[in-house]
């Protein structure tokens, strides 16, 4: 796959230029056309120039702010301002410094010919495959506006069921970070303090205490383990979950 400069005309005659992957010369003419443009001059570049993307320590976008860019996209379309326009002003209008960047690059692939949906999808942290699937079908003819409307009807419910969800868990979770800080300071500090008070005593001790003073010092005696043991189960789910036919068990479980 090369990098290759073009110079071409769109569907209004204006000539438009940008860059293009490809195999080759022959392919690149290909997906111009394909994009309805007519290609005027194409010629390899030389070195590979940084993919355009998002830094990782950029702040996010987060759905609140994908459902009103969503909602004004889809108004401006409504009110027949072309989409070049439309993405320029919602990328001024922004105050998410992510989502203004990712709208200025879309920006620049639409005038170099690009279609909406394929610009979109360089920023897959940004709008998701039923999002980008959803702008293409706007493309192939069907209704752009109410296609977006709905999108953004779509990420409001999700949005307020994850917020229902996290609602409900709070409680529960800090009851359990609660209990999982006592039973830390119960193994390190005061287990150990009663362990050398019991080692005086010249009773036997019940067979619960011997198995609690015994499990405190195994566990103090083989934390690096433990740990090593978790990081391992962890790296496993995750890797578990990827695979698509146990996501959909577990799916199908929950």
């Amino acid at each position: 796959m090369r990098n290759y400069k073009y110079r071409a005309r769109n569907s209004s005659g204006r000539v438009v230029e940008g860059t293009i992957r490809a195999p080759d010369s022959r392919s690149a003419h290909q997906q111009l056309e394909d994009d309805g443009l007519i290609p005027v001059e194409i010629a390899p570049v030389s070195g590979t120039p940084r993919k355009p993307g998002l830094k990782i320590l950029q702040p996010r976008v987060k759905t609140g702010d994908l459902i009103v860019f969503t909602r004004q996209l889809s108004t401006m379309i409504r009110a027949g301002v072309p989409i070049l326009q439309t993405l320029q002003a919602l990328s001024r209008q922004t105050d998410n410094p992510t989502l203004q960047l990712a709208l200025s690059r879309i920006a620049d692939r639409i005038a170099g010919g690009s279609r909406l949906s394929k610009a979109m999808s360089e920023f897959p942290r940004i709008f998701p495959t039923q999002y980008i699937s959803v702008v293409a079908s706007g493309e192939s003819g069907a209704d752009m506006v109410q296609a977006l409307l709905r999108m953004a009807e779509w990420m409001e419910r999700e949005s307020e069921i994850t917020s229902d969800i996290k609602a409900v868990l709070r409680y529960p979770v800090i009851v359990v970070v609660a209990l999982v800080v006592a039973a830390a300071i119960m193994l390190v500090w005061v287990i150990p303090q009663f362990a050398k008070f019991y080692a005086k005593a010249t009773v036997p001790l019940p067979l619960p205490t011997r198995m609690l003073v015994a499990s405190n010092a195994w566990l103090l005696a083989n934390w690096p383990l433990l740990v090593l043991i978790m990081i391992a189960l962890t790296a496993a789910t995750v890797f578990l979950v990827r695979i698509p036919a146990i996501r959909l068990r577990l799916d199908q479980t929950k």
